[in-house]
């Protein structure tokens, strides 16, 4: 693999670049999905090269798979779309970075590619078995697996070679449960696959198949539960919903990229605009954001980004102001700042761009419980299910699968089907309350998804519960 790339760069340099990238990349996907009782397997790999060039300021790229037999053509190609692009865009330039040589393999305990796939599909059984066995109002389950493995090698211009092996594993699983025409569908950990990076030990950290029981009986204790009435209440999320409404109001609109229009025709721009960075009150004080890419065990860590950026924790918002961008070593240059390692590529047929690392909310002082115990008159919403967002990423909903009303510090009923509604900057501002390290969570996406063409990558989003003052509820349907 290096030598390829070595060779695509040496090309690019001598067919005129002033700068090159070449990086090839193996991925390969494992993955074992059960429903009602059955189970199947699929696998997928893909291996291919990509070049990224630098031609009097402006970007060419080209790639193809590992059969292509004569690299040289793909340079070209890239050469080509360089010298082709209108001078009317703007001049690329590139904030400065020393050579990097290293390596970087994500810790696994457990492989899960070397162990035999009959374990892994004994393993969704038992979860589906669990599940139907729990209740006769069990109409459909549903159970996932899924393993994943990145081999790349990024070689550059000016010196960095960069070989890493990331492993990501997920799992999930979800039950439907009917009875007099009432339907409700639970799912854990939360609606989608949760995915973090590290082996086959991920999985049993769950412990999927104890909680496939419990979830069947809460899924039932829903179907005849109330939908949340239509008032404005104070709010307590669990980290699933906290999670999500960080990546989509903060994640973002924190994309530098995007915060220069280079998003605006596909998923959106973004509110926060450069002359917003360390004046902008976005949170109350309680508040502290980080995207954190070298995280353990979340889904978005990784030694270095697809430039060959080392990997970082970085303070998005400090005292609930508005502190830093996410930023590829082009879009740094607008703020006369260095890359904080942020810009990746879903494969290696893709151009690496600014995305979502980690993104979590400083743990504080509280507990869930106590932050309960605070509460007068509101509701505890947990498991997130579903949201929308404009296309600036201000004005938002995001439903979860149950609530609980507080009355008087504590819980006194059930709901189904919560749903909030707000703006990015006054919901912040109106956090009063985080718990602390001990509840601290991150879950992981496997799709978040940008660019044109589109480039689905993982993320990770959390932290631990945190409550919000003057927030629109209402009850949904799904």
């Amino acid at each position: 693999m290096i030598n390829l790339a070595r060779d695509l760069v040496s090309m690019a340099v001598s067919m005129g670049a002033q700068y090159a990238e070449g990086r090839v990349v193996d991925q390969s996907q494992q993955a074992i999905n059960g429903t009602d009782g059955a189970a199947g397997v699929s696998e997928f790999t893909t291996c291919g090269f990509g070049i990224r060039v630098l031609v009097d300021g402006q970007w060419g790229f080209a790639s193809d798979n590992l059969s292509q037999q004569q690299p040289s053509q793909t340079v070209g190609k890239a050469i080509s779309l360089a010298r082709a692009m209108p001078r009317r865009t703007r001049t690329v330039r590139l904030a400065e970075k020393p050579p990097v040589q290293a390596t970087y393999e994500t810790p696994c305990e457990q492989d899960p590619f070397t162990m035999p796939v009959a374990e892994k599909v004994e393993m969704v059984h038992a979860i589906m078995q669990a599940m139907a066995g729990a209740s006769d109002k069990v109409s459909k389950t549903q159970a996932k697996l899924d393993f994943r493995r990145e081999i790349s090698q990024l070689v550059t211009s000016e010196g960095t070679e960069i070989g890493q092996t990331i492993t990501l594993t997920g799992a999930g699983l979800a039950v439907t449960v009917s009875d007099r025409g009432q339907v409700f569908r639970r799912t854990y950990p939360y609606s989608h696959t949760d995915f973090g990076s590290g082996g086959f030990e991920l999985v049993r950290a769950l412990k999927p198949v104890e909680a496939a029981a419990a979830m069947v009986h809460e899924a039932i204790e829903l179907l005849d539960a109330p939908p949340c009435s239509d008032l404005v209440s104070t709010v307590i999320l669990d980290p699933t919903l906290v999670g999500m409404v960080l990546h989509e109001t903060m994640g973002h609109p924190i994309e530098m990229d995007r915060a220069l229009g280079d998003e605006s025709d596909n998923f959106g721009p973004s509110f926060l605009q450069v002359h917003h960075l360390g004046e902008f009150q976005y949170a109350s004080e309680l508040v502290n954001m980080v995207a954190d890419a070298t995280r353990p065990k979340a889904v978005a860590t990784y030694g270095y980004d697809h430039e060959g950026v080392k990997a970082q924790s970085i303070p998005i918002i400090k005292d609930g102001v508005f502190s830093n961008y996410l930023m590829s070593r082009e879009c740094a240059t607008e703020l006369e700042l260095p890359s904080n390692g942020t810009a990746r590529a879903s494969s290696w047929n893709r151009i690496p761009m600014v995305r979502i690392t980690n993104l979590s909310l400083v743990p504080g002082q509280s507990t869930r419980d106590q932050l309960i115990s605070e509460t007068d008159d509101g509701l505890y919403i947990e498991t997130f299910k579903g949201g929308d967002i404009d296309d600036k990423r201000l004005t938002f909903s995001f439903m979860g699968e149950r609530g609980w009303q507080i009355r008087g510090g504590k819980i006194v009923g059930l709901v189904k089907n919560p749903v909030i509604y707000g703006e990015a900057p006054i919901f912040w501002r109106n956090c009063s309350g985080i718990a602390g390290p001990g509840e601290d969570r991150v879950v992981g996406i496997s799709s978040c998804g940008k660019g044109l063409p589109w480039q689905f990558i993982p993320t990770g989003q959390g932290g631990p519960p945190a409550r919000f003052e003057q927030v629109k509820v209402g009850g949904g349907i799904g």
